[in-house]
């Protein structure tokens, strides 16, 4: 039995060719991205990106405090538990109840 038999050249060159293909469109990526690093209009969009997200990110931070001292300095909590109520603690609301009999 011969050993050149028993290996697909086939698949092994078009494994061989996929792989050279991915490296060359890799390669075609990094000079588009080495033409943009000395680009001054890609440059001035990526700073004004940095500055608008910090802006955002300011204002943010901002509103979370002026939220919490218009509350009478309680923070929003989104846990779960803090927004779920069970059938015990439903009974322990004086306001649930006022509202229930009510009706």
């Amino acid at each position: 039995m011969n050993k050149d038999s028993d290996i697909d050249f086939e698949i092994i060159n078009d494994e061989i060719e996929e792989k050279i293909d991915e490296q060359l469109k890799d390669l075609e990526e990094v000079k588009v991205e080495a033409k943009e690093i000395g680009n001054p209009k890609k440059l001035v969009d990526s700073i004004s990106q940095i500055v608008w997200e910090q802006f955002v990110l300011q204002i943010a931070g901002q509103a979370g405090e002026d939220f919490i001292k218009q509350n009478n300095n309680l923070n929003l909590s989104l846990k779960k538990a803090d927004h779920f109520l069970d059938s015990e603690s439903f009974d322990a609301l004086p306001i649930c109840w006022t509202i229930l009999t009510k009706y």
